[in-house]
């Protein structure tokens, strides 16, 4: 399909596809069917990626698919065209690929970004993340933008055990906080961030994969913290 964002393709000419985001990029899925809204997130959680997506004001994960069984519905596509697929459903945001961390960010934010003037475009100067467990992480990168809601963390797997997060250590200079969760979720090597524009600054979202090679049992149902109240 046709990709129907302008600034993806400077975007990614800008940052270069490397190496590995193509052969990422090239893999297939035997079957995705997911609803609106959360495409990405189903892409991301059934080949174990990287990822993050940052709502637009107009649509948040919480919004219904409009009676529709699936908004994407494709067999034996590549992520590539997933993405494109994605996107051709919701013309209003991009696809970028990142040293392999796919991202969903809105169009608006890409060609205008002192207008559309994000939380995630604000840059951080300095901060040392050292040993901390993933949520106190993000916790961390957002207080540096002025994001200071209270973050939710969902875990899909088996039966409930209670959450080991890795500890994180990373320097980050002179990023800005989307790229600095990008840095986040790429160490972490299971887990996807979403950002939630509101009042007065937004949410951020953590959704953990379970991965039989993490310290995190194989076996765990899905712990879901509820986000704020708007």
């Amino acid at each position: 399909m046709q990709r129907s964002i302008i600034g993806a393709i400077a975007a990614l000419a800008a940052s270069g596809v490397y190496s590995n985001d193509k052969t990422l990029l090239d893999r297939r899925v035997e079957w995705l069917g997911a609803s609106c809204h959360g495409e990405l997130r189903c892409l991301c959680d059934q080949l174990r990626l990287s990822c993050g997506h940052e709502y637009n004001e107009n649509s948040t994960p919480h919004d219904q698919d409009g009676g529709k069984r699936y908004c994407v519905e494709l067999r034996g596509a590549s992520v590539r065209e997933i993405l494109d697929a994605i996107v051709a459903v919701h013309p209003e945001y991009s696809w970028q690929i990142s040293r392999g961390v796919l991202n969903l960010i809105p169009r608006a934010a890409l060609e205008n970004r002192k207008k559309y003037a994000s939380p995630l475009d604000r840059m951080i100067g300095s901060l040392d993340i050292v040993k901390e467990p993933l949520p106190q992480a993000v916790r961390m990168i957002g207080a540096k933008v002025d994001i200071q809601e209270p973050t939710s963390f969902v875990l899909f797997g088996g039966d409930s055990t209670p959450v080991e997060y890795r500890q994180m250590s990373l320097r980050l200079h002179n990023i800005s906080a989307r790229d600095a969760l990008n840095e986040l979720v790429r160490a972490d090597g299971r887990s996807m961030w979403v950002f939630e524009r509101g009042s007065p600054s937004g949410w951020l979202y953590i959704h953990q994969w379970d991965m039989p090679s993490s310290p995190v049992s194989s076996k765990k149902k899905a712990i879901r913290h509820p986000p704020p109240s708007k």
